[in-house]
């Protein structure tokens, strides 16, 4: 079984968001991250994607590798 990286495990809801976000912008993607959930070793951003001059939405799901999102974090120690 794979073990996620500490500091990953130990991450909240909120700080997973942000490095979303940053994954996002680092990949310019024009996504805006609904909400973030770890799967096993994996995360699945999930994403709403706002049509333009409509007001229905689709839902569109990724999954990176949580390595991946762990070398793009800013660590700010």
């Amino acid at each position: 079984m794979t073990k996620l990286h500490p500091s990953f495990e130990k991450n909240t809801i909120n700080s997973r968001i942000d490095e979303s976000l940053a994954l996002c912008v680092a990949l310019k993607l024009s996504y805006h991250v609904f909400y973030v959930e770890t799967v096993n070793h994996f995360l699945i951003l999930k994403r709403w994607i706002v049509k333009r001059n409509k007001l229905d939405f689709k839902l569109k799901r990724k999954t990176f590798d949580s390595g991946v999102l762990h070398n793009l974090r800013r660590d700010p120690l």
